[in-house]
């Protein structure tokens, strides 16, 4: 097996800091209330900045706190006492109480040595979050925004990115304090987070969020004056944080107030004053002297009264946007820096200021090297894969360095990618007839889609597929969005086994009405006996009618319709008597109330693991744990017997995606323990079980030198598919590896992480490193391995496609907050799984 030095972005802790650590819980409170209030975080860190810098006795070197209700100091003898700060002209009560203390004297670090081992206690948890606090103290006094968990963004040393929309890009630094089997390492990345544009809420946020460049105030008011635009403007900027500029008004605006809603022509809104009737013009220039410019410009309301022209708000910066972006802001966001300059931004800010690893004294003497660590990875031995009855070897050629296989048939594969173009799939799809619904009706359409579907039905013949379909004798029917129906309807009586859907570019609410209607059609029409595949396909891609794009196209067709693309020749871990599985969690999107959080599985049913049954439940929003796993795992296995004819399976391997680490305990007990007892009483020989988490929610990166970057540029100056690295910076935990098992594109390729949770057949390490490579290669949709198992990669796709068959009635229902499980789960009809109607959800 070959090996491969990298370069990762964690730095070493060559000194852990030393000394007792003491925990004070800190209570800040505003006088002369007598229960704490409400303060803003970025507001407590200050007061606890001036708290330390007004007694250097006690606060020398200074205490690192989390910005709410924990400090962590290196002088014990403070005791519980309360101090009394003035901020701002406000005076506050700080009050610390001693909890808690952590040893690490110089000789023998006593509780910061349990690090390194595999023991997991709520100490050695203590521990790590104290090391966190400590290396993030820097950024949080330098007023860097806190955005996301272990990061910092500022708009001071790198140029927001424009989004439109009245959004910006921010870039950031995230680190990560990761214990590994013998050493400390702080794991260092960059990071994005998209906020708010800050400024003047009229000239600049609303104008941005129109679309409107160097405008004419008149022309914002005048767009605003259509009830659409005004609802758009009212539901973006509720809950933005803004200051009053230009005139100074009663109250602290130093951290902003909320924007509760908006009203129209601010100027002309009247309230009482003194018994009096005013608007809010005439109060302006009464109480303050400023006549309104724009008095017809709308106003934000303040709390449930206040009023407040937006020619005087000013939005805060670094305000996080938590909802979708739109497809043009998306693309904006997947310009991604080269890996090299990825690697050098990192490093600019570990040695720099951002971090303040050099200067700072809260880190009890603590030292972090500058250079990032150098590792020993492996690359894994290729993966072989059958074709229309040929194998073909998918490898990584690397030219320099590194030894070069030779492929054993005349079919060259690189890079994790093969070639179908010049071979039947394994197993091609047969079928009788297709149709085409399309909702394009532009100049010159018919004919391309004509001259599209003459391409793909020569590309899917060439393929193996058998069908009677011509592009000249294919029905096409012109679809209209409100009559998706009417469509479909006209379509029973030849009852077509495939419909291609052709949307317009920018149509996702369309294709979720088509998909619900597709999916739904056997209970609509129970009569016809009609479970049509539907194939969506999108104006601007089609109509190019390009080889490669017909042959991705084919792919899923074929696997919809029951055929197998292609599948591992020769693999060590599949027989008859192994059921792969894939299981995700997704959850609702930022800001989303009243939708639940959606479960997605897959299991395989046959012994090549290509051919899968799904299901979908609904939990509780944001839940990471699945209730009754067991149970849907008994209904997978019931299924698989019925299919297999009995035949017993005595193996199960579950591929577990949307599980953070600090979940892991919860599903070692909650799901593991659970899914081991029901194969234990399984029918017959008990069978045993395989967990493995997968996921690429983590910072941790790998990198080539320069030198093989440039010899071997179809690297795009990544590490190779088949990466893999289980030792130096690998958790102390559990059995764990990092595997990069796809090709770069574009940016820095992440590596997924896998934990082995239960492995009750006893694989090897790198057994287990095969297996998962090998399954990265089974995913249907696509000539390349993918960046994880097919079957989590399935789950995935399971729980979006939940959105194909919601009604549109509980979607709109779900904006209003109001939540009933049960109704969702009633509504959640998931598409049986039969021979010509598989993997719906591609």
């Amino acid at each position: 097996m070959a090996t491969l030095s990298v370069v990762t972005n964690s730095f070493r802790v060559t000194e852990p800091p030393k000394g007792t650590f003491t925990q004070y819980d800190a209570i800040t409170y505003q006088v002369p209330k007598p229960k704490p209030g409400k303060i803003f975080r970025e507001r407590k860190r200050l007061i606890i900045h001036e708290l330390q810098i007004r007694n250097p006795s006690l606060f020398t070197p200074r205490g690192v706190y989390d910005g709410e209700a924990i400090m962590w100091s290196t002088n014990g003898s403070i005791g519980a006492r309360t101090f009394e700060i003035t901020h701002s002209q406000t005076i506050f009560n700080v009050t610390l109480t001693p909890v808690n203390t952590i040893h690490a004297t110089t000789h023998h670090f006593r509780e910061i040595q349990s690090l390194f081992s595999q023991q997991r206690s709520t100490k050695k948890a203590e521990i790590i979050n104290l090391l966190q606090l400590i290396v993030t103290q820097a950024p949080a006094l330098a007023s860097y925004k806190p955005i996301k968990r272990n990061c910092y963004y500022s708009d001071r040393d790198h140029r927001p990115t424009e989004l439109g929309g009245g959004l910006v890009a921010w870039r950031g630094y995230f680190q990560s304090v990761r214990p590994s089997i013998e050493r400390l390492y702080v794991n260092v990345d960059v990071s994005t987070a998209i906020v708010y544009r800050s400024g003047s809420l009229l000239d600049d946020v609303v104008a941005d969020f129109l679309g409107l460049r160097n405008p004419n105030i008149r022309d914002i008011i005048s767009r605003l004056s259509d009830p659409r635009v005004f609802a758009s403007i009212a539901r973006f900027v509720k809950g933005l944080l803004v200051q009053i500029q230009t005139v100074k008004t009663p109250g602290n605006w130093e951290f902003g107030k909320r924007i509760s809603g908006i009203v129209e022509r601010a100027g002309a809104q009247m309230f009482i004053k003194d018994n009096v009737s005013i608007t809010v013009q005439e109060y302006f220039y009464q109480k303050y002297g400023y006549k309104l410019r724009f008095p017809e410009a709308f106003g934000v309301r303040i709390g449930q009264h206040a009023i407040f022209p937006a020619e005087l708000c000013k939005v805060m910066p670094g305000q996080v946007y938590k909802k979708r972006l739109g497809e043009k802001q998306q693309k904006l966001m997947s310009r991604l820096p080269s890996p090299f300059d990825r690697l050098r931004d990192i490093q600019t800010a570990v040695s720099g200021n951002f971090f303040n690893y050099d200067r700072a004294d809260f880190l009890g003497q603590m030292t972090i090297s500058r250079q990032p660590e150098r590792l020993t990875g492996k690359i894994l031995p290729h993966v072989d894969l059958r074709l229309g009855g040929e194998v073909k070897k998918v490898l990584v050629v690397i030219q320099s360095g590194f030894e070069t296989e030779q492929l054993m048939t005349q079919q060259t594969s690189h890079y994790g990618k093969w070639d179908v173009h010049r071979d039947t799939y394994y197993k091609p799809a047969e079928f009788r007839s297709m149709a085409v619904v399309t909702f394009v009706s532009a100049p010159n359409a018919a004919d391309n889609l004509k001259q599209f579907l003459s391409a793909l039905i020569l590309v899917m013949r060439k393929r193996g597929m058998t069908f009677r379909s011509e592009a000249q004798n294919t029905r096409i029917i012109a679809g209209h969005p409100g009559n998706i129906e009417g469509a479909f309807s006209s379509l029973v009586q030849e009852a077509p086994e495939l419909i291609l859907v052709i949307l317009p570019a920018s149509a996702g609410d369309l294709k979720k009405q088509v998909k619900h209607f597709a999916l739904s059609l056997p209970q609509r029409w129970p009569k016809a006996r009609w479970n049509p595949v539907t194939q969506c396909l999108r104006e601007g891609k089609y109509d190019r009618s390009n080889d490669q794009y017909c042959n991705n196209v084919a792919l899923k067709i074929n696997a919809k319709l029951g055929g197998k693309n292609s599948i591992l020749a020769g693999s060590r871990y599949l027989n008859k008597a192994t059921m792969v599985m894939g299981v995700d969690v997704t959850h609702p999107g930022p800001g989303t109330r009243g939708k639940p959080s959606v479960i997605g599985l897959v299991a395989s049913l046959d012994e090549t693991a290509t051919i899968y049954t799904a299901n979908a439940k609904v939990q509780p929003p944001r839940q990471e744990y699945i209730e009754n796993l067991s149970v849907e795992v008994q209904a997978a296995l019931r299924f698989r017997s019925r299919v297999d004819e009995g035949f017993h399976i005595n193996h199960v391997v579950i591929f577990r995606d949307g599980v953070s680490e600090g979940e892991y305990e919860k599903i070692m007990t909650e799901e593991v323990e659970a899914i081991a007892n029901v194969l234990k009483n399984y029918p017959g020989k008990p069978a045993k079980l395989t967990f493995i988490v997968v996921t690429k929610r983590h910072h941790v990166r790998f990198f080539i030198s320069d030198a093989m970057a440039r010899q071997d540029p179809k690297l795009k100056n990544n590490c190779p598919a088949g990466t893999v690295v289980d030792a130096d910076i690998v958790s102390p935990d559990y059995v764990n590896f990092y595997l990069q098992s796809h090709s770069g594109l574009i940016g820095t390729s992440c590596p997924s992480h896998y934990v082995v949770l239960r492995n009750d057949l006893g694989w090897s390490k790198e057994h287990l490193q095969a297996f998962c490579y090998e399954m990265c290669h089974t995913y249907a949709s696509a000539s390349r391995s993918v960046s994880i198992p097919a079957p989590v990669y399935y789950a995935d796709k399971v729980c979006s496609s939940a959105n194909w068959l919601f009604s549109e009635d509980l979607e709109s229902e779900s904006t209003s907050g109001d939540f009933d499980l049960s109704q969702w789960q009633n509504d959640l009809k998931v598409p049986a799984t039969t021979p010509t109607n598989m993997l719906y959800f591609l």
